[in-house]
């Protein structure tokens, strides 16, 4: 069980990160909005394409993270961000502290990634 000491530590740091993705969100927009008055030769547009490309990934991963990072403090809220939500072990704080939003022991995980 988590102790309030950690649970107060693992709240900070997903509430930072869930900002970071919200600050970062109106650059994204704004970088998408903007694409679309550009101009080039086709060398230009290719090269624009990838990086709109690259972005747009970065944008769905953000998204991803943003979720998952919710449910986090979703789990941390109800008491059970420690619990594997594979065989219902604890997870250690100091892989909570490197993953807040870890939701697999180290063994559960392993075999997950296998």
């Amino acid at each position: 069980m988590l102790s309030d000491a950690h649970r107060r530590t693992l709240r900070d740091a997903l509430v930072q990160e869930k900002q970071r993705i919200l600050a970062q969100a109106p650059a994204e927009t704004a970088y998408t909005r903007d694409r679309a008055n550009r101009r080039g030769d086709t060398l230009d547009e290719s090269s624009e394409e990838a990086l709109f490309s690259d972005k747009m990934r970065l944008t769905e991963r953000d998204q991803r993270l943003l979720t998952r990072v919710i449910e986090a403090l979703q789990r941390l809220t109800a008491g059970v961000l420690d619990e594997c939500k594979s065989c219902g072990d604890i997870i250690p704080h100091a892989r909570l502290l490197a993953r807040p939003t870890a939701t697999l022991c180290r063994e559960c995980q392993a075999e997950h990634e296998d």
